[in-house]
């Protein structure tokens, strides 16, 4: 495979340039499959990373099952964690919806 197309090189304006190509060619094509994958993995790393985090924070000592509230407490600390991603992502969301419609305003 072309190593243009690992996905170990991407930068915004590559991602851009895939975004906004509405004549994609089959490499694009490949390309924009590989973002959509490296987003996949990533998530899956934050998602490990925050088990590992609250499974540390939860549980002492290790036997052979979690008791229920070593449960709940993972339980809530990855909600914790998830809620307060969405909630800073939507703000971003908003935040930069509002700088465009700004700059586009001040554009005309």
């Amino acid at each position: 495979m072309d190593s243009s197309l690992t996905g170990d090189n991407i930068d915004d304006k590559q991602k851009a340039a895939v975004r906004n190509d509405k004549n994609a060619t089959t490499n694009n094509l490949q390309f924009s499959l590989l973002l959509g994958l490296q987003e996949i993995v990533q998530r899956q790393k934050e998602n490990v990373k925050v088990m590992d985090i609250c499974f540390n924070k939860c549980v002492p000592k290790i036997g052979n099952k979690l008791s229920s509230n070593e449960q709940k407490c993972i339980w809530d600390c990855a909600n914790s964690y998830f809620y307060t991603n969405a909630f800073l992502n939507e703000r971003l969301q908003q935040m930069t919806k509002l700088l465009k419609s700004n700059s586009d305003y001040l554009n005309l």
